[in-house]
């Protein structure tokens, strides 16, 4: 019996962060672009387009942060079982749970970003009626640490969660010098229920709800 190698899961694991930043490139592009088409006339066509595109990406995505739990799991674990056999058995247990891809907080942010142009009731969140919409607007705008308005708004790669950029760095130094000496720390999203990993240096800058702080 032996040990999975720790040296090629994090490198899977580089690569894995890598494409999630990719697509979470991708997909604040075809937001951005979907806010453009629907500040003129006669775009329903497009912005239905990019709609579809954008549930896509987070299709994708969720398929990959699968992927990543799959990864983590069998860090280090020690079995007779070849890697490739056992990620795969991993990923089928990850794919088991339902997800709804419109709670995806990467696709919630193109619908809210559309929704704030026109407030279409056609493109409006599923399921929400106006005093619902109005308290998730707020509530997509308070950081999960200081629990006041966001500043210099910064979004996880992995998960989507948005945080204030002073607020989140403080948060991982906090953990990192809380840690016992030479013991690795691996931070994790503060977000309550999300386990995804934490990296200040994949954190980047959210275009979109600094938009939506400016014109709120």
């Amino acid at each position: 019996m032996s040990s999975i190698p720790a040296r090629e899961v994090e490198y899977m694991l580089g690569k894995h962060r890598e494409l999630l930043k990719l697509l979470a490139d991708g997909l604040s592009q075809c937001t951005e672009l979907a806010v453009e088409f629907e500040g003129e006339a006669h775009s329903e066509k497009q912005v239905g387009d990019l709609n579809k595109y954008a549930l896509e990406f987070v299709r994708m995505d969720t398929k990959l942060q699968n992927f990543g739990t799959a990864l983590e799991s069998i860090r280090g674990v020690r079995t007779d079982e070849d890697m490739a056999g056992l990620l795969a058995n991993k990923v089928a247990e990850a794919e088991q749970l339902e997800t709804d891809l419109n709670q995806h907080p990467g696709f919630k942010r193109f619908r809210q970003a559309v929704w704030d142009v026109k407030k279409r009731p056609a493109m409006a969140p599923a399921g929400a009626d106006d005093e619902v919409q109005v308290a998730s607007v707020v509530g997509d705008l308070i950081c999960p640490l200081t629990k006041a308005e966001l500043v210099a708004p910064h979004r996880n790669p992995v998960c989507g969660h948005v945080y204030s950029h002073e607020a989140i760095l403080q948060y991982i130094q906090s953990l990192k010098s809380s840690a016992p000496r030479r013991r690795k720390v691996r931070p994790s999203c503060p977000v309550a229920g999300c386990s995804a990993n934490l990296d200040e240096s994949t954190l980047e800058p959210d275009r979109d709800t600094e938009r939506r702080l400016k014109h709120q």
